[in-house]
């Protein structure tokens, strides 16, 4: 299977101040990411190490067969900043033409992208007049002009409403089910919890994945194969669970349950598509990381 980026023993710092330290990280499939930690964590450093804007201390960085510093990777990887990057005289088509004519996209694939995006009506006008949820719009036009493998987003809900968060979150679902990996930095738990595959906690420097914290019970929803043969097990092993939908199960596990459960999974061959913690546990493990831990120091 490809690689569509490995990390290894990355590290960075700054005056002496260590930001990363020991990361590690391997992505074969398409997945949603989250990097999860308040601001000033590193979160940002590590999506520009990623996309080679910075180059790490030590370690190693392969996105999609290359080097990350390497700025071919821009065939496959694109990066969305935040809208201080827009320039605020042009106008939405000027920044689209621009990045069409560096990755030779057609015209009729711009105003598909544009369509798609729902960015037509207001195309015209000059940045300094869009709204935020305009410029995020704009913004992933320009990411995905390349039709990117992997896309880079730092912290897209940023200062968005209710109503715009649901609409990029729902680009960000469209484009993991076209095959897109989607690597996003957030502290917004709530659209963490329901677009997010993989959740890492980026804490002291270090990434954490979620399975591997320890809690009293964790809430997890997966969608999977021979859902009546999982639930017969989660029934013996005396899992609280609930039947959602034909694919969809959702149970209330210790460690050692699910642990158990994951293991049954590949004894029997049976697929898990999707898995996704409860907001509820999310919350419990980011008060226990990060606001815990600051009032103990």
């Amino acid at each position: 299977m490809n690689e569509l980026l490995k990390i290894t023993d990355v590290a960075k710092s700054y005056d002496q101040e260590q930001v990363l330290e020991d990361i590690d990280l391997l992505v074969e499939r398409p997945q949603v990411i989250a990097l999860v930690a308040p601001n000033g964590s590193g979160k940002t450093t590590l999506l520009h190490l990623i996309a080679g804007i910075e180059a790490p201390d030590r370690g190693e960085i392969i996105v999609c067969g290359r080097s990350a510093m390497d700025y071919q990777i821009f065939a496959d990887l694109s990066y969305l900043q935040d809208p201080s990057i827009l320039y605020q005289q042009l106008t939405g088509w000027d920044h689209m033409e621009f990045i069409r004519q560096e990755h030779r996209k057609t015209k009729e694939e711009m105003i598909r992208l544009v369509e798609e995006l729902g960015m037509t009506d207001y195309m015209d006008e000059k940045v300094r007049n869009y709204s935020l949820v305009m410029k995020q719009h704009l913004l992933l036009g320009v990411a995905l002009m390349n039709d990117p493998k992997l896309l880079l987003m730092d912290d897209p809900f940023n200062d968005l409403d209710p109503v715009d968060m649901e609409q990029i979150s729902g680009i960000i679902d469209r484009l993991y089910r076209r095959g897109v990996t989607v690597i996003l930095s957030s502290s917004n738990l709530d659209e963490i919890e329901k677009i997010a595959n993989t959740i890492l906690f980026l804490h002291e420097g270090r990434l954490i994945l979620n399975e591997d914290i320890k809690v009293d019970e964790a809430e997890y929803e997966f969608v999977l194969s021979k859902q009546e043969l999982a639930a017969n097990f989660l029934e013996k092993i005396d899992v609280p669970y609930q039947i959602c939908s034909p694919y969809k199960i959702k149970g209330t596990f210790i460690s050692e349950q699910f642990l158990a459960f994951k293991e049954f999974c590949l004894e029997q061959e049976l697929m898990i598509f999707d898995q996704r913690m409860a907001k509820e546990t999310l919350d419990t493990i980011y008060v226990d990381l990060f606001v815990r831990t600051q009032c103990v120091s």
